[in-house]
């Protein structure tokens, strides 16, 4: 049976301190959950958390990678993303087509600037249920609607979401005009966006998470609840300050 996490309870949390969700919202968006768990067939869901756009908002759901589910759509939503690639292979095969003219014209002619530039290769995204691609999003603009599988993310999207500021529009198949280019549309760009949040923000208590393996060699180890934890009370946790807490979600490093 799918496991979802009870947006109720958690929203009484984020109440507390000054955040959280209307309430009726809240129990659309659980009831909404639980509908996408069954029909995908997904576990550990969660609310992620909410983006504003300008036009509309995106609500967001997290859930564990199953392998097989929805690998077609994925592969076709992946065909249209190169647009970045597409215009810089435009622009040098223009220029090449310039040089094949500047030999075949008479007379004295400065020469046309030759580029010497050539793009670096793309890193090869991470396997489905690994690295950055570990967890499965889904989004959609209002509680009760239809929600939608974002595509998996690639080393080149984080590297230049990086480098660039850009407003959401709310409009998934809105294009991203940026300098440098970003490689896709603002589905890409809410993906990458995601997964830099989920690796900057999530924390818990030291000693709340153990890795699968002691060695601990692996970064991207399978995380297990540490059935010898005590929790510490809220002032004790307050007095250990930030060494109280720790990252449990890896770094993404520069590319």
């Amino acid at each position: 049976e799918s496991q979802v996490k009870n947006l109720l309870e958690s929203n009484y949390y984020f109440e507390q301190a000054g955040l959280g969700l209307h309430s009726a919202d809240t129990l659309k968006i659980f009831l909404s959950m639980k509908q996408l768990a069954k029909e995908k067939d997904l576990q550990n869901v969660r609310f992620w958390g909410k983006i504003y756009g300008l036009e509309q908002n995106y609500f967001v759901v997290e859930a564990d990678y199953v392998e097989g589910n929805d690998e077609e759509e994925e592969e076709e939503v992946e065909e249209e993303l190169e647009v970045g690639s597409f215009l810089l292979d435009n622009f040098l095969s223009f220029i090449k087509e310039l040089e094949e003219e500047e030999e075949d014209m008479d007379g004295n002619f400065l020469p046309l600037p030759k580029i010497n530039y050539k793009p670096p290769p793309n890193p090869p995204k991470e396997e489905p249920g690994t690295g950055m691609n570990k967890k499965v999003y889904y989004v959609c603009n209002d509680p009760g609607k239809l929600w939608t599988k974002l595509p998996m993310v690639s080393p080149k999207q984080i590297f230049i979401s990086r480098k660039i500021k850009k407003l959401f529009s709310g409009r998934l198949d809105a294009p991203i005009v940026s300098f440098p280019t970003f490689p896709g549309l603002e589905i890409n760009y809410l993906r990458a966006q995601i997964a830099r949040i989920s690796a900057a923000t999530h924390v818990s208590p030291t000693g709340y998470f153990v890795t699968e393996d002691e060695e601990e060699e692996e970064a991207d180890g399978e995380l297990l609840t540490n059935a010898e934890y005590e929790a510490l009370s809220i002032k004790e946790q307050f007095a250990a300050g930030i060494q109280g807490w720790v990252h449990h979600v890896p770094y993404i490093l520069p590319q």
